[in-house]
């Protein structure tokens, strides 16, 4: 089967149909952030600004070179650092927070405390922003100050320690130099004590080395075919020739050399470093300077009330409207015509608007389907007939159309007994019937209203006549059902509005048969009587017998009288009744054998009809009114 597209009116409806949920969803969290925004307290924010960078007349320590320092490679390392424990440990104590004879979890209690601190890199880059929140403005201040001296002081620390640490390596690597330029000398002067007579290969070693190292500085400028680099090449080989022809002990010697020479080199560059280190130590600086301390706030950041209503509201609103959906598709009842006809596979062959007049015009449409009442007063009952309303004409509507759509499946040319039902209670079977009953007498049809709702009968009551003597009096004390009929006169006299029942045309063609007095048994008595003869008499007499009968799932009644009428109406009420509930009265009067005609869809919402619905100009529509 195909169905319809869904267009924009149709979650429009939705909403509309569940408007009061919405409204109160949206009202109880808008009250509640209004609350809330009240009643939380101001919240400040505190802010300091620092520079990470080398001081200007840092220039180089042994080990670090400022020439490669790049700030923004290192700013996350930095933001952690700021954020650590141990910067806030500091702070606390500088804030007198952490004091001597403190318990460890004291002291974790104190740290804690500055957890509302965060950093963050600014966009110039080279700077972080280390900011709180929080409610006391002059604590904030005084925290984030706190905060921006610790980290100060932990760089610099840091820094000194590394200076150190380095000296120390520098130290010590001297030490070792000393003792070996020491060994180197003194092998070199005990070499020499027990060679005397050496002293050319010392001066040809020293030849050597000085061409070697002019050999390599004019390789550094020329090549190999420069003529100074020939010239220093030929001079090498021939101290080279001069060095082969000493003995084995100039050789000896002129190693000796060149090893005390090295170490003596090394030791004088290590020297010379160790120096610059202890100079450089004493220069030691942060590379974090503060350059905006934080001020206390005067301004509080949170809460922006007005912002926190205007969420509020749209989270109202939102939870609402996802609300009414979450409720209509967990709706098991029925609201529209095409859902009705789809399930029962049954005409929709009357439309009933929502009738909401006198003191139930307000309430009468949202409060009853909202708290399930499951009896309406009989004082509101009344005002919903149309022989009680001063302007029935746009309420008889509904009824004339109905009435055409039963006699388009049975013909008009002969009398009819029609019965109304529904599958439980609460639906406005009764009211139906009963305003159907008084359309037809007010087009010129003579009406035989007939309440076999012999447990919780309603007919007798909203005409305000007497229950007896009725319908089972007619078979149970055999007495002539003329009798047992209520004319005009008897409505004239009951308990509505006579002015109203004067005024309202085709009262004289409307007579009512109540209920009697209670059966015992029911089944066996509806079982027992003779319905065709009694038809058959009634329909000779009146152009429409109508029986109102009680809930199809809650007695069988209306099954065993369906299968002497002409045709069975079922009565549903827009959104009231589980659709499987229907569906099984539906079944059930047709495995009864009755001539199920349709189904009325009964308090139907204007919104639920469509947006061109001809309901909607009724109370617009000017009937004129004749004496």
């Amino acid at each position: 089967m195909q169905y319809e597209t869904q267009t924009l009116y149709d979650y429009w409806r939705v909403i509309y149909k569940r408007k009061w949920m919405v409204a109160a969803t949206f009202g109880v969290t808008f009250i509640v952030a209004s609350i809330y925004a009240a009643m939380r307290p101001p919240e400040y924010r505190a802010e300091a600004i620092v520079r990470i960078a080398p001081p200007s007349f840092y220039t180089k320590l042994p080990g670090y070179d400022v020439t490669n320092w790049y700030p923004s490679e290192m700013m996350s390392n930095e933001v952690r650092a700021v954020e650590s424990t141990e910067v806030a440990r500091k702070a606390a104590i500088r804030l007198g927070w952490i004091k001597p004879g403190m318990t460890q979890e004291q002291e974790l209690g104190a740290v804690g405390r500055m957890s509302s601190l965060y950093a963050a890199e600014t966009m110039d880059g080279g700077m972080l922003r280390i900011f709180a929140r929080g409610r006391e403005p002059v604590l904030l201040a005084e925290a984030v100050n706190a905060v921006v001296l610790a980290y100060r002081d932990r760089d610099l620390e840091e820094r000194t320690s590394q200076a150190n640490k380095t000296l120390e390596d520098l130290e010590k690597r001297k030490t070792e130099l000393e003792r070996t330029l020491d060994v180197s000398e003194k092998a070199r002067q005990a070499f020499m004590m027990k060679n005397p007579s050496l002293g050319l290969s010392d001066s040809l070693a020293m030849q050597m080395m000085d061409l070697e190292g002019r050999y390599k500085e004019l390789l550094k400028v020329y090549t190999e075919e420069h003529y100074e680099v020939k010239q220093v090449k030929q001079r090498i080989a021939s101290v080279k020739a001069q060095l082969a022809e000493l003995p084995a002990k100039d050789s000896e010697l002129a190693r000796l050399t060149r090893e005390m020479r090295l170490n003596e080199d090394l030791y004088t560059t290590v020297n010379r470093q160790y120096e610059e280190a202890r100079v450089m130590l004493s220069s030691v600086s942060s590379f974090v300077s503060p350059l905006s301390p934080a001020v206390p706030p005067t301004e509080p950041i949170a809460p922006n009330r007005q912002v926190s209503v205007l969420i509020g509201s749209f989270l109202g609103l939102f939870l609402g409207v996802m609300g009414a959906f979450l409720l209509e598709s967990l709706d098991v009842s029925i609201s529209t015509i095409e859902d009705l006809e789809t399930l029962l596979e049954t005409p929709v062959i009357g439309i009933i608007p929502s009738i909401n007049v006198g003191q139930d015009k307000i309430f009468g449409s949202w409060l009853p389907r909202f708290l399930r009442v499951r009896r309406r007063k009989t004082e509101v009952f009344r005002e919903q007939l149309v022989m009680e309303s001063a302007n029935s004409g746009p309420m008889m509507e509904p009824y004339h159309a109905l009435r055409a759509g039963i006699l388009s499946k049975l013909g008009a040319d002969r009398p009819l007994a029609l019965l109304f039902s529904s599958s439980g209670e609460s639906e406005g079977k009764t009211l139906t019937t009963l305003n159907f009953a008084a359309s037809a007498a007010h087009a010129g049809l003579k009406v035989l209203l007939v309440d076999i709702d012999f447990r919780k009968g309603m007919v007798n009551k909203a005409l305000g006549i007497p229950d007896t003597p009725g319908f089972s009096d007619i078979f149970t004390r055999k007495i002539p059902w003329e009798t047992s009929v209520a004319r005009s006169t008897d409505l004239l006299m009951g308990q509505l509005s006579t002015d109203r029942l004067i005024a309202f045309a085709g009262v004289d063609n409307l007579y009512v048969i109540p209920r009697g007095h209670a059966m015992p048994n029911t089944i066996d008595f509806l079982q027992s009587i003779p319905v065709e003869d009694v038809l058959r008499e009634w329909k000779s007499r009146f152009d429409l017998v109508i029986f109102d009968t009680p809930p199809i799932l809650m007695f069988v009644d209306a099954v065993l009288m369906s299968k002497h009428m002409d045709g069975v109406v079922l009565v549903y009420r827009s959104g009231y009744i589980p659709r499987e509930a229907v569906r099984r009265a539906k079944n059930q009067l047709a495995t009864g054998g009755a001539n199920i005609l349709g189904v009325v869809l009964n308090d139907i919402n204007q919104s639920e009809l469509g947006p061109q619905s001809v309901y909607k100009s009724y109370g617009n529509y000017n009937y004129d009114v004749h004496p």
